[in-house]
């Protein structure tokens, strides 16, 4: 199926912070790894919970419009119905990840956006904070992008003001999927390249194993991942996990 034509709806705003929502995917090969034996059911509601916390997030910028790109044909998540004053829902584009980014930075510059980050990874502890930092670093330098890697050599986000040519084009190779593709178009662009700190990416029940060691507080004390942080304490009661972060 062909993506859909590239449209636009001039925005007041000047930048914007683009979110998507992604299947799960953890190994469920090996049943020693935490979370691979839970029902796919219970692994949704906590991707959803990804979702939701870093909606929240972003929404806390000042200036910014959030848009969420979502399977119009799924059911919505009741703590997604909340955000839907702060939040612009958009129907995402069939094709694979990498052809739907490229549609939605596309339709965002087409909208008039001047400055935008892309998520391309829910971690659900990506604080307000960044996304200002990185506001601020495109707003400051004339030509730039900036790049948050991850520990396993991927990407989690994006910070982009201006439409570069092919840089999410998948002809030859998928620029997500095989993230040095990425980074080598990056590099060949006329614009310095900033990086913020590492990150893991949640793509393996270790790590998911990990992002609850850092959000489930003891003694029931708020998390800043507060949707994250409740869905954990739920499976923690319904299901015997094993926690052996990596």
């Amino acid at each position: 199926m062909g993506m859909p034509a590239v449209s636009s709806v001039k925005s007041a705003r000047e930048q914007a912070i683009l979110v998507f929502s992604k299947p799960a995917h953890i190994s469920r090969t090996d049943s020693s790894e935490p979370y691979a034996s839970l029902p796919w059911g219970a692994i949704d509601t906590l991707f959803s919970a990804f979702v939701v916390d870093v909606l929240n997030h972003a929404s806390e910028v000042a200036g910014t419009d959030v848009i969420f790109y979502r399977n119009a044909g799924e059911p919505l998540d009741e703590f997604l119905y909340p955000l839907r004053d702060k939040v612009v829902f958009a129907d995402l584009p069939g094709g694979t990840f990498a052809e739907q980014v490229r549609y939605a930075v596309e339709k965002a510059f087409a909208d008039g956006y001047g400055r935008m980050i892309v998520v391309l990874d829910n971690h659900p502890t990506l604080p307000a904070k960044m996304f200002e930092r990185i506001f601020a670093q495109l707003a400051y330098e004339e030509e730039c992008v900036v790049v948050g890697p991850s520990r396993e050599g991927k990407n989690f986000l994006i910070g982009l003001k201006a439409e570069y040519e092919g840089l999410f084009d998948t002809a030859g190779a998928d620029p997500i999927n095989r993230p040095n593709v990425l980074l080598e178009r990056l590099c060949r662009l006329d614009a310095l390249l900033f990086v913020t700190e590492q990150r893991y990416m949640i793509d393996s029940g270790y790590h998911i194993a990990k992002l609850r060691e850092e959000v489930v507080l003891p003694d029931g004390a708020p998390s800043a991942a507060a949707r994250t942080q409740e869905v954990f304490r739920i499976l923690d009661k319904k299901y015997r996990i094993r926690f052996s972060p990596r």
